[in-house]
């Protein structure tokens, strides 16, 4: 809000200014002569300070007095803009005031309109008042061409010399052709037209010059008597500047030219200076360009032209968006829309940009690898473009590439074996002078030759891409990820925690198995295994090392596949046994401090399910199989408070007395959810595995015996499950073991079984209650004929000996259907249900 003062001796004069002035939004004070007007100027701080003054002329109710003058130059010098309320040919007002930029004369009748010529001759002060202190004021009227179209000759004539008068160099023209032809001869800075014509609107020719780029520069304005929303509207729409009235003050008439005169000798000199430093651009060695802040390109200087192909006598590409003319596309040639173009939307914000790569496109759609930097441009503050400065990094991308392609695999952008060995090796050099450890993680995907099968051989790079980004989005920073062989992949993983490494390796192999991979209208389930080797400050062989997380990797395949084995194999060395001790130390630990949990996996009967017209969808959403037992597993909490599955600390414990203090554990929870499930009248049989290590040494048997005895299993709700191959070891030490469980009410359940062909031979006179194929075959009768006729075999003979038949590892509907038709009576797998904690089993 400005604030004005009016010195005006007439009270009803005054009463009207105020009003006016007051709904323009001006804070307005008053004064009734020369002495209350100085004393209204000499308040010269803060809001008090009056920025306009509305001065009547003579200011005195008597006439004209000693004062007067004076009152007039102290106005001028303390607002920014005084309006003199006389006649313009008044003898007594002094004749300096007549040529003060500061000063408006007007007639008394038209005191409406001193609110709007006080508000643009603030504006024009305010516009001079920022410019910098060597910098020239713009001389109104001098050097500015004026077009004046009217079809009234006498309007042309008053105007024409009107504006002559103040120093204009006028052109007429009669209408919106001749108008439009006359312009374009060039030189024309400001237009002032006629809205109605016979021959077209003003808004018309307003609209041709904006869009011709020949006139786009020129500054329009609508000069008309009506004041029509309407008409006012199309006009500013159309391009004009500002409308003006033929029936206000000439003074307010120059006032509005003058305005747009300064604009254009501004606009001038921009021009000028903007020549000037293009042919300093010019001169060097980088690309430079400008645009407007609509991605307009306004300049390209020679390198820019020549790196982008528009050399001499071609066709310039000012005036059009350089989205459009080279940067409209990746690297890939893939095109880029605007709003996802972070080029052009600096542009469009003003955002300063720096040391930024990309790819530009040359006249002949050729690709650049460019470098470029972005600095807004601005004038007076406001965003008027933005200059963007560049150079061709094609030869030094060239080097770079040379440089990736020794190191990485061109499929999977992966790291390639030699660099791995090399990082390795460096990796064992800096362990030496420390206490810590890593890991080397080896992950090899399961039944890669039938996933090719699956996608086809013209997929099976892009298969292999996305694998290796999901196993690039779980690394750290320090990590690394190679390709090593046509379905492997190696993982370093630097500064591993002995007590959390499981689930920091673990966490690859879910990355794959989270979700299936879209490709080509195929949804493809990854399943991987893997292997891992620590690397510690007595690593000191690159082969070994290697051999071991290979080794440790087979070692997941033969168990079932889909899993993580820790290499402990070599316990003669110095990093094994220091490994085994820290994770011992830990489980220990653990169990003390009740960090042990169970999990639960539910096991399903599929006696006389009616698997027809069931779709994969449908069991992906679950088709009601019934939970008839559980299998107990059980679980570590990690540092993070996720459960640690038993293979990775099973192997360990079982190096020592913990596994027996772990199964002694185990068996005592089941034993107290069964007591607990039988009170409650919902009967839950569970499946619990017991090391051959807790059944071998008598101490520990007497304690699993003495468990049972005290909650003995009714019916068959308590099963004990042994490994195969555990029992083909210990077959004459475990005979009365197995004897004695039996009398005590367990079942005996062969785990893994198929393992070893002639099993159900050697274990003929084991008292086993039932066998559980081993997931190796499980997961591949869908795939291989072989297996599958394997697998009807093995549960031929274990139904002819009357044992109950169990699989695990069943996951989809298909290997549901195939179980079914080889006599399996219980399964278990994702397609029942996954390991859940114990309130999560329902039965």
């Amino acid at each position: 809000m400005r604030r004005i003062l009016v010195i005006d001796p007439s009270a009803t004069s005054r009463y009207v200014l105020v009003k006016s002035l007051g709904k323009a939004g001006h804070d307005v004070v008053t004064a009734n002569d020369s002495q209350g007007g100085f004393e209204q100027l000499k308040k010269e701080s803060g809001e008090a300070r009056c920025e306009a003054v509305v001065l009547r002329w003579p200011p005195d109710r008597a006439g004209l007095s000693p004062n007067a003058q004076e009152l007039l130059e102290t106005a001028t010098r303390r607002a920014r803009a005084v309006v003199v309320l006389s006649a313009p040919d008044r003898a007594d007002l002094p004749e300096w005031s007549r040529r003060h930029r500061s000063v408006r004369i007007i007639r008394p009748d038209d005191y409406p309109q001193a609110g709007q010529l006080i508000a643009t001759m603030l504006s024009d002060s305010a516009v001079n008042h920022d410019a910098p202190a060597d910098t020239p004021l713009v001389q109104v009227g001098a050097g500015t061409r004026v077009l004046l179209v009217d079809d009234s000759p006498s309007s042309r004539t008053a105007y024409r010399r009107l504006l002559e008068r103040e120093g204009y160099e006028v052109e007429t023209a009669f209408g919106v052709s001749d108008g439009l032809a006359k312009a374009k001869k060039g030189g024309i800075d400001i237009a002032i037209i006629d809205y109605f014509m016979p021959e077209g609107n003003g808004d018309e020719l307003c609209r041709m010059l904006r869009d011709d780029p020949d006139t786009r520069n020129i500054t329009s304005t609508i000069l008309t008597s009506t004041y029509l929303e309407n008409v006012i509207t199309a006009c500013l729409e159309a391009g004009a500047v500002e409308c003006m009235f033929k029936d206000e003050a000439q003074q307010l008439f120059l006032s509005r030219v003058a305005a747009m005169s300064r604009m254009v000798g501004i606009r001038k000199q921009v021009d000028a200076e903007h020549q000037r430093m293009v042919g300093i651009l010019d001169s060097v060695a980088e690309g430079v360009y400008g645009v407007d802040r609509e991605g307009r390109i306004t300049f390209m200087n020679r390198p820019a032209r020549a790196i982008l192909a528009f050399g001499p006598g071609m066709e310039s590409p000012d005036g059009r968006e350089a989205h459009e003319v080279f940067h409209y596309a990746n690297a890939e040639g893939e095109r880029v829309p605007k709003k996802s173009d972070e080029l052009h939307q600096a542009y469009l914000s003003g955002a300063e940009l720096t040391d930024r790569e990309s790819v530009f496109f040359n006249r002949y759609h050729g690709s650049v690898p460019v470098q470029y930097s972005v600095r807004p441009l601005r004038v007076t503050g406001k965003l008027v473009g933005s200059v963007v400065a560049f150079r061709d990094i094609t030869d030094r991308l060239t080097a770079e590439q040379q440089r990736w392609r020794a190191n990485h695999d061109s499929t999977t952008s992966a790291f390639n074996s030699a660099h791995l060995d090399e990082k390795l090796s460096e990796e064992m050099h800096r362990l030496r002078r420390s206490q810590g450890c890593s890991a080397l993680l080896h992950v090899d995907i399961d039944h890669f030759a039938l996933l090719v099968e699956m996608v086809g051989e013209d997929k099976v790079d892009e298969l292999l891409a996305q694998i290796a980004r999901r196993l690039a989005a779980r690394l750290r920073d320090a990590d690394l990820l190679a390709r090593t062989g046509q379905d492997e992949f190696d993982l370093l993983l630097r500064d591993v925690s002995v007590d959390n490494i499981y689930p920091s390796v673990d966490r690859f192999r879910h990355a794959l198995e989270a979700t299936p991979i879209e490709l080509d209208g195929h949804r493809v389930e990854v399943r991987a295994s893997a292997g891992v080797a620590i690397l510690d400050r007595d690593s000191t062989n690159l082969v070994d090392l290697k051999e071991e997380a290979a080794r440790a990797c087979r070692t997941a395949k033969q168990r079932g596949r889909n899993l993580t084995h820790v290499y402990l194999g070599d316990r003669r060395s110095t990093r094994v046994r220091r490994f085994e001790a820290e994770w011992l130390a830990n489980l220990r630990r653990a169990l003390v401090e009740d960090r042990f949990v169970l999990y639960l996996q539910a096991i399903a009967s599929i006696e006389g399910l009616d698997l027809s017209g069931v779709s994969e969808t449908d069991a992906e959403e679950g088709i009601g199989l019934r939970p008839a037992r559980c299998e107990v597993a059980v679980r570590l909490l990690g540092a993070d408070g996720a459960g640690i599955p038993p293979e990775a600390f099973i192997a360990t414990a079982e190096q020592t007395s913990l596994i027996q203090e772990l199964d002694a554990w185990a068996l005592e929870q089941v034993l107290i959810l069964l007591k607990t499930a039988r009170e409650e009248g919902r009967p839950r049989p569970m499946a619990l595995n017991l090391s051959i290590n807790t059944l071998t040494d008598p101490q520990s048997l007497e304690r699993v015996v003495a468990l049972i005895g005290r909650i003995p299993p009714h019916g068959d709700d308590l099963a004990i499950e042994l490994d195969e191959l555990d029992l083909l070891e210990e077959r004459e030490n475990l005979l009365a073991v197995l004897r004695r469980l039996r009398a005590l009410g367990c079942l005996i359940v062969l785990d893994a079984f198929g393992l070893d062909p002639e099993s159900l031979t050697r274990l003929r006179d084991l008292p086993v209650n039932a066998v559980k194929l081993s997931g190796a075959f499980v997961g591949n009768i869908t795939r291989s004929s072989a297996d599958r006729e394997l697998v009807a075999s093995m549960l031929h003979r274990a139904k002819d000996r009357h044992l109950i038949t169990m699989a695990d590892h069943v996951d989809n509907l298909e290997t549901l259907r195939l179980l079914q038709e080889c006599g399996v009576r219980y399964v278990q797998g994702r397609i029942v249900g996954e390991p859940g904690p114990v309130d999560q089993c329902q039965m």
